[in-house]
C-alpha cells in the first residue's frame, strides 16, 4: 500500500498564515475599539457627574459657618482655561485642568430683582476678606475650591457655531460657567461667559498687596443665559468627527439640564 504524504505544502502554509493573521488583526481591532469606546464612555460619564456635582452644592441654602453665620453659599463658578493653579503658580494647562470655586455672599432673603444684580448687592464673590489683628485683611478663596481633570487625557473643546460644523477648528475650551441661586426665590440659574477670570493669579496678587480685584458681575465678563455645549475629544485628534457633545440646556435649573447629545440629533455642535 502506498503511504500518504506527510506535512503541508508551501501554499497550504501560506493560506494558514494569511487566515490566522487576518483573524488576529480582526480581534486586535475589535479589542482596540472596545477599549476606546469604554474610555470614551468613562470620560463622558465622569465629566457629566462633575457638572452635576456643581448643581448639588447650589440647590439648597447653605451657611458658610455654624449658627449665626452672616454668609451664605449662593453658587459655583467653573473656569476653563486658567493659566495658574490653586497656589497661584503659572502652569501649562495643556491637560485641560478645570477649576470650580464657591460663590459666597451676605445673607438677605428679602432681596428681589434679577439674580446677578441681587448677588452683586450682597457682595457675592469667590474670595473672602478676613480682618487681622494688626488692622489689615487676609485674602483667601471663599469656601472650597477644587480642580477637575478629564479622564483618559480627554480634551474639552469649544463647540462649533452656525454652519461651520463640517470645517470647525476645534480649540481647547476657555470660558466660565456660573451656577447661582436667587437668595429670595431659591431659583437656580446657569450663566455662561466666553471669557475667563484668572482667579488664582488675582488672589495671589491681592495677597501680595497688589491693587487688583475680582468682580464676577462686572460687564466685562458678559455672563448670559445661554445653551452651553462642550465637545469632548477622547482620541487626541486621531479620529475625525468622533467627538461627544455634552450640553447644559439654556435655562438649566438643576442637574437634569445636562444631556449627552447624539451625533445624529439636530443641533449637535461637535462636527459632522
Amino acid at each position: 500500500m502506498k503511504r500518504g504524504k506527510l506535512g503541508f505544502t508551501l501554499i497550504e502554509v501560506a493560506i494558514f498564515l494569511a487566515v490566522t493573521g487576518a483573524l488576529f488583526v480582526s480581534v486586535a481591532v475589535g479589542v482596540q475599539n472596545s477599549i476606546y469606546q469604554q474610555r470614551t464612555n468613562d470620560s463622558v460619564q465622569s465629566f457629566v457627574e462633575f457638572l452635576r456635582s456643581a448643581y448639588a452644592g447650589v440647590t439648597d441654602v447653605q451657611n458658610t459657618g455654624g449658627g449665626r453665620s452672616e454668609k451664605a453659599i449662593y453658587g459655583r463658578l467653573i473656569t476653563f482655561g486658567e493659566d495658574y493653579n490653586l497656589a497661584g503658580e503659572r502652569i501649562e494647562n495643556d491637560n485641560g485642568e478645570i477649576f470650580i470655586y464657591t460663590i459666597v455672599g451676605e445673607i438677605n432673603e428679602n432681596k428681589t430683582g434679577e439674580v446677578l444684580t441681587v448677588l452683586n448687592d450682597l457682595k457675592a464673590n469667590v474670595i473672602k476678606t478676613t480682618p487681622t489683628e494688626d488692622g489689615g485683611q487676609e485674602i483667601s478663596l471663599a469656601g472650597i475650591a477644587e480642580t477637575y481633570t478629564p479622564k483618559w487625557e480627554a480634551e474639552i473643546e469649544r463647540a462649533c457655531e452656525g454652519d461651520a460644523l463640517s470645517s470647525c477648528d476645534f480649540s481647547q475650551m476657555e470660558g466660565m460657567v456660573m451656577i447661582v441661586r436667587h437668595p429670595n426665590s431659591g431659583t437656580v440659574s446657569t450663566f455662561y461667559s466666553p471669557k475667563v477670570i484668572q482667579v488664582n493669579d488675582k488672589v495671589k496678587q491681592m495677597q501680595a498687596g497688589a491693587n487688583v480685584k475680582i468682580d464676577l458681575f462686572d460687564e466685562e465678563w458678559d455672563f448670559k443665559l445661554l445653551q452651553i455645549d462642550f465637545c469632548m475629544d477622547t482620541t487626541g485628534g486621531e479620529k475625525i468627527n468622533n467627538r461627544t457633545d455634552i450640553r447644559i440646556i439654556k435655562g438649566a435649573k438643576n442637574a437634569s439640564g445636562i444631556e449627552v447629545v447624539p451625533s445624529d440629533k439636530e443641533g449637535y455642535k461637535c462636527g459632522k
